[in-house]
Parts: structure tokens; C-alpha cells; sequence
């Protein structure tokens, strides 16, 4: 056990929950995003970051263990955590998670245009679900996130 001391925030009341793919080519962008252009210091929003975001809350029957854990876990603290008043969605291009869900599903199934047309349905889809866990009314935003250059150094979010 260490003795060393870490901060802690000694009555935080978040505002939001921001869901994100853990993709560390996109994990800057993010955490820069998160708090440059929406606004958030640490401890004003609740971090939700899992392999692909938002896939888990698309896909109910394919994915059913991860869409259980991430509906109940968004519930309780929407439940719990009253100061909440927002959830934010953000996806990303090129993600790992969504493209071995295409080749577990069949591309077909998976892919109605492009994969980037998907998530942007997807960000739809999940912002209902999101919207419907509690009695109270809760903004959700939607974003998604591409690359800004060729060599991959820069990342662009847009409102989807």
C-alpha cells in the first residue's frame, strides 16, 4: 500500500454523463473537447468510456450483456444523481468496436450505407434511449468525432 495522497472532490454534483469510446487515437481529442468546448472542469461530468460508446445501447440482441451493464449503469446515475441535467454521446470514425460488430452481425445487418451513416443513426437511436431512463427531463447532445488531417494528429467533432 502506498502513503502518498491523492486529490479528491469532496461533494461533487456533475452536470452530465459523457459516453465516449476508450480509442486512445481519439482520447486527447476527447478529454480536450470535453473541456475546452463544452465546458466541464473534472468532477462536473461523469466519464463513461467502453470499447465503441454508444455501440452497446444500439444493439439490444447482439450485444445484450454490454446493453444491459451500460442502460442500468446510465439509469442509476441519472436515478441517483439529481444535478445531472445532460447526457452526451459522442462516437468516432474509424472504430474498432463498430467494425467487429459489422463482422459479428454481417455487414449487411450492420452497415445500411456507410459504417459512418450507422453511427449516425446509432446516435439517434441512443439518444431516445438515454432520453427515456428517467421520469425527469435530460438534454442529450450527439457528436462525432473525425480524424482533421492525413496523418491522423487531429481530431474534428460536429454535432450529429
Amino acid at each position: 500500500m502506498t502513503s502518498k495522497t491523492y486529490a479528491a472532490f469532496p461533494h461533487p454534483e456533475p452536470k452530465a454523463i459523457i459516453i465516449f469510446c476508450g480509442d486512445p487515437r481519439f482520447l486527447l481529442a476527447t478529454t480536450s473537447f470535453i473541456t475546452e468546448e463544452l465546458g466541464f472542469k473534472e468532477g462536473e461530468y461523469l466519464p463513461l468510456s467502453l470499447p465503441g460508446g454508444i455501440a452497446s445501447l444500439s444493439e439490444p440482441f447482439a450485444l445484450p450483456k454490454d446493453f444491459k451493464v451500460l442502460k442500468e449503469g446510465l439509469q442509476f446515475y441519472l436515478e441517483n444523481m439529481g444535478s445531472i441535467t445532460e447526457v452526451i454521446l459522442i462516437s468516432h470514425e474509424d472504430c474498432r468496436k463498430y467494425q467487429a460488430l459489422g463482422e459479428k452481425l454481417g455487414t449487411l445487418r450492420m452497415i445500411k450505407g456507410s459504417m459512418e451513416e450507422r453511427q449516425f443513426a446509432d446516435l439517434k437511436k441512443v439518444a431516445v434511449v438515454a432520453s427515456n431512463l428517467v421520469a425527469r427531463k435530460i438534454t442529450v447532445r450527439r457528436y462525432y468525432a473525425k480524424f482533421a488531417n492525413e496523418e491522423r494528429t487531429q481530431v474534428v467533432f460536429e454535432a450529429a
